[in-house]
């Protein structure tokens, strides 16, 4: 048996309803509107089997990021990065280095 896929599954139907007595701009619009109602189903499908693996998994909890393992990876990569910095030195936020103020 021949797998055959939407878009080739579509082209068989305009050919097939538009035998001879259509013009090509009404079988583009019958194909292009045949390929809308084949990503309809899929989108729909999908949002159906995101529905049941939700019902069956429950809500899944929302991870926030740790700020200070962050902020002491930055601060490790800045030290590898440019290792003569010193403390009065920081790296900031856009990557230059910024003196503090006494």
């Amino acid at each position: 048996m021949q797998d055959l896929t939407s878009l080739q599954m579509v082209k068989s139907l305009v050919d097939a309803y538009s035998a001879q007595n259509a013009s090509l701009r009404q079988k583009h619009v019958y194909e292009q509107t045949l390929l809308a109602l084949v990503r309809l189903a899929k989108s729909e499908q999908f949002m159906e089997i995101k529905a049941n693996v939700r019902k069956l998994t429950g809500p899944l909890p929302i991870l926030k990021p740790r700020v200070p393992a962050q902020r002491t990876k930055l601060e490790v990569l800045a030290q590898l990065a440019l290792p003569g910095l010193e403390e009065k030195e920081k790296v900031g936020a856009h990557g230059t280095p910024v003196r503090r103020r006494k």
